[in-house]
């Protein structure tokens, strides 16, 4: 059994898993394992023959960890997303959770908490209801063990923010969202990974109070992933005017190439590592002499890395320096909603 396990383990092809569970019991064990333990795929064929072999088999069911549904929007209506609601409740080791879209009839009502039988570490979901906005709240409450969270949050309700008290998620460390998903996680918690969506919307005067108020939580931040997520033509996203209150930041990944976020940098000297990425469709100028100009703004700075054209999908390639005198690294990642940057780079 030892030396089959990490042979199997490293075959990726669906249909040579499905092969190996008919050549003995033992190959049989592991090839289910390796065949049930991570759903990522796309094409709909492919969930719907997954989920509906965890409905009708417990121990494939024991076996997932991860499942990812469909990026695109699944209508509630749909075979694949009633499907997905019951086979949730029978993934007993579920450990990371990736929805398009949460609402009722996926997970379970506040009464019927109990029949959720896993505890998540890695959460992503879009909430567009204000009624929504609850159910997550009583959902998130039953998943003490959740670590990282990624969450599309489009209502700017004050009240919502009540629906998430932060003895919900204590050992939260990582938040990936828009101003809003701040404002209802951010506060109280010992977050100290923040991936903020930026939209110029949350500069404007309006919102100056809202960021005063999350200031005393922006001190505690180690990681720190600032800019828009989509190509923007507004230019009021800056670092600069709230970078003061980043002083325990050591790794800053800004979104696009803003000119004024280099004077920025000035004001955060405990940055150990900055990286500037391109986003979704974000492109990144940076003439040679960004390079020396961050290093001469940061004492502290062990390691500058500039995202690179091309990059295939879920691919980015990073020209990484430690000096400006030392030629530049090339290094490829794989792009991960759980993971931040500087966890994935080889540095």
């Amino acid at each position: 059994m030892e030396l089959i396990r990490p042979i199997v383990e490293l075959v990726h092809d669906r249909g040579a898993l499905f092969n190996l569970l008919l050549t003995s019991s033992v190959f049989k064990f592991e090839a289910e394992r390796v065949l049930y333990c991570s759903m990522k795929d796309e094409d709909r064929k492919t969930q719907m023959g997954f989920l509906k072999a965890v409905l009708h088999n417990s121990e494939y069911a024991a076996h997932v960890c991860v499942y990812h549904a469909p990026i695109g929007r699944i209508h509630k209506h749909d075979t694949l997303w009633r499907r997905l609601g019951t086979a949730l409740r029978s993934m007993c080791n579920l450990k990371e959770l990736v929805v398009a879209e949460f609402s009722s009839p996926l997970l379970p009502a506040t009464q019927d908490r109990k029949s959720i039988p896993f505890a998540l570490e890695r959460f992503q979901c879009r909430v567009e209801s204000i009624h929504d906005h609850k159910r997550l709240g009583h959902f998130l409450a039953g998943q003490p063990q959740l670590l990282k969270i990624n969450v599309e949050m489009v209502h700017d309700d004050p009240a919502y923010i009540e629906h998430f008290s932060s003895t919900f998620t204590p050992k939260l460390s990582l938040l990936r969202g828009p101003l809003e998903a701040l404002k209802a996680f951010l506060p109280e918690r010992g977050i100290t990974m923040l991936a903020w969506e930026t939209e110029s919307s949350d500069f404007s005067p309006e919102y100056l109070p809202i960021l005063s108020s999350l200031a005393p939580y922006f001190q505690h931040l180690k990681y720190l992933s600032f800019g828009p997520p989509e190509p923007s033509v507004d230019k009021d996203t800056y670092l600069l005017p709230i970078a003061h209150h980043f002083g325990s930041l050591e790794y800053l990944d800004l979104v696009g190439s803003r000119s004024c976020d280099i004077e920025a940098l000035q004001r955060i000297p405990s940055l150990k590592g900055l990286t500037i990425s391109m986003g979704r469709g974000v492109v990144v100028v940076a003439p040679p002499s960004t390079v020396s100009d961050i290093f001469a703004s940061c004492p502290r700075l062990q390691f500058v890395a500039i995202e690179q054209l091309p990059g295939k999908r879920r691919k980015k390639v990073f020209k990484s320096w430690t000096s400006p005198q030392v030629p530049p690294a090339i290094y490829t990642i794989t792009v991960s909603t759980f993971h931040h940057i500087f966890e994935l780079l080889p540095i």
